[in-house]
C-alpha cells in the first residue's frame, strides 16, 4: 500500500516509479499504544544502499495508510551519468579505515588489515579505533538530490568506549562524506534530597 501511494506519487515527491520500486525496507516497528505500525525505506542503485535517501510511512491497524513521504534522488540523465562514472573505487576499504584513524587524530597501533569476507561487506581489523574487527560495504552516499558519491560505509566503536560513529569514506579521494554520532552526551546537576522524619503535627488524631 505505501509503495503503490509513493509510485502514484513519484513525481509530486521529486523521484521516480523505478527510486521507489527498488527501495529496501530497513526497518518496521508495531507501536501498541496507537496501534501504528511504522515504515522505514532506503533508496538502492546499483545493487547498493543509497545512505541520506529514505522514506517512511504509517498504516493503521485497519491497513490504512496515514502518512507517507519520500526524499530519493531522482536518477535524471546527469545522475546517472555520474554514477556511470563513479566507477570501481580507487580507495580500498582499509585506506578508508585509515583516513578515518587520521580524521580522528587516532594512531593505529597495526595496519589494517582484511579478515574474511561475509558478502558483500569487508571485516577488518583496525586495532587503535576499534577492538573488534569492523565491517565496512560500499554504498552511496546522496549529497543534496543530484550528486552522488561512492564511498565505504563502516560503524566504528572507539576502543575507549567514548563514541560510537557511523561513517562513509569517499571511495575516489579518502574524504568523509557522511557521519552520524550514536551517542548521546548530557550533564546533570544531582540536588540530595535528605528525607525527613514523619511528624503528626496538624494532623488527625
Amino acid at each position: 500500500m505505501m509503495q503503490n501511494f509513493l509510485v502514484a506519487n513519484s513525481v509530486k515527491l521529486g523521484t521516480t516509479r523505478a527510486a521507489v520500486l527498488t527501495a529496501e525496507v530497513t526497518d518496521r516497528y508495531f507501536d501498541e499504544q496507537s496501534g501504528l505500525t511504522h515504515l522505514y525505506l532506503r533508496q538502492t542503485y546499483n545493487g547498493l544502499p543509497v545512505i541520506n535517501s529514505v522514506g517512511n510511512g504509517s498504516v493503521d491497524g485497519s491497513g490504512r495508510l496515514l502518512s507517507a513521504a519520500a526524499g530519493f534522488i531522482r536518477p535524471g540523465a546527469a545522475t546517472r551519468a555520474l554514477l556511470r562514472e563513479v566507477g570501481d573505487p580507487t580507495v580500498s576499504g582499509e585506506e578508508a579505515v585509515g583516513h578515518v584513524a587520521e580524521e580522528m587524530g587516532i594512531v593505529l597501533r597495526k595496519e589494517v588489515s582484511v579478515a574474511p569476507y561475509l558478502g558483500k561487506s569487508i571485516r577488518l581489523s583496525a586495532p587503535g579505533l576499534q577492538a573488534t574487527p569492523m565491517k565496512t560495504n560500499l554504498v552511496y552516499v546522496a549529497r543534496g538530490r543530484a550528486k552522488v558519491e561512492l564511498a565505504w560505509r563502516m560503524v566504528a566503536k572507539l576502543e575507549d568506549e567514548s563514541n560510537c560513529y557511523e561513517l562513509a569514506v569517499s571511495a575516489r579521494t579518502g574524504e568523509v562524506v557522511y557521519a552520524a554520532d550514536y551517542v548521546s552526551h548530557a550533564s546533570y546537576t544531582r540536588i540530595p534530597c535528605r528525607p525527613r522524619p514523619p511528624t503528626t503535627e496538624g494532623g488527625p488524631s
